[in-house]
């Protein structure tokens, strides 16, 4: 995920976009797919596909709960939908503990 930085460091939003896309067509199981999906999340939201970045978001949450990605996407999710920052999106499970 590294080069979709530098892509979008560049303002080359479409390339960074492409490589996100690809990185988590091609490897869903990699050490790096929660940062892959948090940019893909940011490529929805340049498009203008709230629904789209709702999804994926969501997903992340999810699926790498304890990740520093899933952290800016809860944050994300609750700035779009209005929840306060402690509301679980409605498709996420509840998670219990201290």
């Amino acid at each position: 995920m590294e080069a979709a930085g530098a892509y979008a460091d560049a303002g080359r939003s479409e390339a960074a976009c492409a490589l996100a896309r690809r990185s988590v067509d091609e490897y869903p199981a990699g050490g790096a797919l929660a940062e892959a999906l948090w940019r893909l999340a940011g490529c929805e939201a340049l498009a203008g596909g709230v629904e789209g970045e709702k999804r994926i978001l969501t997903r992340l949450v999810r699926e790498f709960p304890s990740t520093p990605a899933a952290r800016r996407a809860g944050g994300r999710l609750a700035a779009i939908t209005g929840r306060s920052g402690g509301d679980a999106p409605s498709e996420a499970p509840a998670r219990s503990g201290p």
